[in-house]
């Protein structure tokens, strides 16, 4: 099951890439494009008639924005597959949780080190 969600999550990625890099599935409308980030302004717009400007722009950009457009909806998939993927398996937990160690230890030796040098 956790090959299989990498796996979905994989997909998701590519799907993202080829998006923002290639713009391949730009024909099929605004959500589906590079340029379907946009939406989420539309989406403001109309809101702003019905509720103050403030909370309409907070609505639009923080909570409408995942679903504005196919690359942040990939990406909540993407999230989601890769999460359930570690959660289902422990052995998946404890690596996460060594790269997570290993990770705060070394980035920052690396970063002074690096710091000390100039």
């Amino acid at each position: 099951m956790t090959l299989i969600l990498i796996a979905i999550a994989c997909i998701f990625n590519a799907i993202m890439d080829n998006i923002m890099a290639y713009n391949t599935f730009g024909r099929f409308g605004l959500w589906f494009s590079n340029e379907g980030w946009k939406i989420k302004y539309m989406f403001a717009d109309w809101l702003m008639r019905f509720i103050p400007k403030r909370i309409a722009a907070f609505i639009a950009v923080n909570i409408a924005a995942p679903f504005c457009d196919f690359w942040h909806f990939s990406k909540i998939l993407w999230i989601i597959c890769f999460c359930l993927a570690i959660s289902l398996s422990l052995k998946g937990i404890l690596y996460f949780l060594f790269y997570s160690l290993v990770f705060c230890i070394v980035f920052p030796l690396i970063k002074y080190i690096y710091d000390k040098k100039e």
